[in-house]
């Protein structure tokens, strides 16, 4: 049964709230958590894909710079990481 009415207001709606706005066919006000379909998975990995291309590059003008801001520099690489490992999970 869906439950939008119930449950999208406590999660404040828009698209995530109406993926995760399924209430449990018991009638309880659970929320189940509802996957993520092919389209949407492809689109996340490349958006991923292209903002790590973007560190990267800017890590190699960054290193063929004669002035480096190594400040700079630590927190892009530190961002293209994460990011990484964001990607993996």
């Amino acid at each position: 049964m869906r439950g939008d009415d119930q449950v999208l207001p406590k999660l404040g709606g828009g698209k995530m709230a109406h993926r995760l706005g399924e209430v449990g066919t018991d009638g309880a006000d659970e929320v189940k958590e509802v996957g993520w379909d092919e389209h949407e998975l492809v689109t996340i990995h490349e958006n991923y894909e292209t903002q790590i291309r973007k560190y990267k590059n800017e890590i190699e003008l960054l290193r063929n710079s004669s002035t480096v801001d190594t400040h700079h520099l630590e927190s892009v690489e530190r961002l293209t990481t994460e990011l990484n490992e964001t990607k993996r999970k």
